[in-house]
């Protein structure tokens, strides 16, 4: 417990002369309030100052009060209100002081001031501690949605990479079918070309048969060469940047007697 100052008024029984007061105070450690003929000081004064001092209330109020009842001395009422003050308990020592002023309502200037000082300053602490300040409001958190993920670099080039493989697929199906409908062509040529005794009906059935399996084979390689060509696009585009670039080529021979072609690349 820290040990706090305190200074407390000694006990008197009559009033005497303003001088008497202002000798005593330059003399005795404890100022009067009322002065008094000079007496031994009560033992018991001290052991009361340091009591309240340490902040052992109970035992430095309990002597003051038995000096009160003993001597009757109004000066015991001021000092169990400052031994209240300073340990903290407002409520005790509002009240001693009240009855300090009720017992002695005519004081000196300077000491009817310090008095109303430490009641108007124990009112004030009173009035604290019944309506403290609010605490301030917590702010407001305000949580943003999550975000959809974008898609990665790496999901792009996988997607590219998936619709390469898929048209390069589908070229090599239609180069295939071309490849069909040329021999197809080439049969029906040969057949007409062969020696031997054939109708007129059946001359031109082959030549008909002849002509839409060359029409069937220009489109079907057509189409092969777009989307051999859309593979590769794809594939360059979904290539990723670190990779080293990776020969690809794309070759294709058409002519009336047949199609060749050929495609490299790799994943």
């Amino acid at each position: 417990m820290t040990i706090r100052s305190i200074r407390f008024r000694s006990m008197s029984g009559r009033n005497v002369l303003r001088g008497s007061l202002l000798a005593f105070t330059m003399l005795a450690w404890l100022r009067p309030a009322l002065a008094a003929p000079a007496r031994p000081v009560d033992p018991r004064e001290s052991k009361a100052r340091a009591a309240c001092a340490a902040g052992n209330v109970d035992k430095g109020i309990s002597i003051l009060e038995d000096i009160y009842e003993e001597t009757g001395d109004n000066n015991a009422l001021y000092n169990q209100g400052r031994c209240f003050q300073l340990n903290g308990r407002n409520k005790e020592a509002l009240d001693r002081f009240k009855e300090y002023r009720r017992r002695v309502p005519v004081l000196p200037a300077d000491e009817e001031a310090q008095v109303e000082g430490y009641m108007r300053e124990l009112k004030a602490n009173l009035a604290r501690s019944a309506n403290p300040a609010p605490a301030p409001a917590p702010e407001a958190v305000v949580v943003a949605p999550p975000l959809e993920p974008a898609a990665t670099p790496a999901e792009t080039h996988n997607g590219l990479r998936v619709a390469s493989a898929i048209l390069a697929g589908a070229g090599a199906a239609a180069f295939v079918t071309g490849v069909y409908f040329s021999l197809r062509v080439r049969s029906i040529q040969n057949e007409l070309e062969a020696p031997g005794t054939i109708t007129a009906a059946e001359w031109n059935n082959k030549v008909q048969d002849g002509k839409n399996a060359e029409t069937y084979q220009w489109v079907s390689y057509s189409v092969a060469a777009a989307a051999l060509t859309g593979s590769v696009v794809m594939y360059v585009m979904g290539r990723p940047a670190s990779r080293e670039n990776r020969p690809v080529s794309i070759s294709a021979a058409f002519g009336r007697d047949g199609a060749g072609g050929a495609l490299r690349f790799a994943f």
